[in-house]
């Protein structure tokens, strides 16, 4: 299953606010919802560089380790939602980065897969309230 592609635009994250992704996964053959059976591990991965090692990410989250920042439950399993959430304080400047990149990435069956992959520019806020 290759990757889909989705480029968000300026405007549609602010950084030091709270960000939520959703995605609805669908198989670009058959046009059905993707299938979390067998999904062991999902990830969400943004990085300065499409180069840059995970190590070196801006943000990565995983179903395994941050299952309060990412679900593929949400509202329900069968529908190919995946949901993300980056807090406010994790990305307080990216503005300052200019577009990254993200991709959406599973274990599944023992296979890695990239699902959705792109580009994410974060706006500056103009008020910095934080409570």
């Amino acid at each position: 299953m290759g990757a889909t592609t989705h480029n968000f635009k300026k405007g549609d994250f602010v950084e030091g606010d709270d960000n939520r992704f959703f995605f609805i996964l669908t198989d670009r053959i058959t046009g059905d919802y993707y299938d979390w059976a067998g999904v062991t591990k999902a990830w969400f991965t943004i990085k300065r560089n499409y180069s840059d090692d995970d190590t070196e990410a801006v943000f990565q989250v995983n179903t395994v380790d941050d299952a309060t920042q990412i679900k593929t439950d949400h509202p329900t399993a069968d529908e190919g939602n995946i949901w993300f959430w980056i807090k406010a304080a994790e990305c307080k400047t990216w503005a300052a980065f200019g577009a990254m990149y993200y991709d959406v990435q599973v274990l599944k069956d023992g296979l890695v897969n990239t699902l959705v992959e792109g580009t994410i520019p974060f706006g500056h806020e103009s008020t910095k309230a934080s409570a």
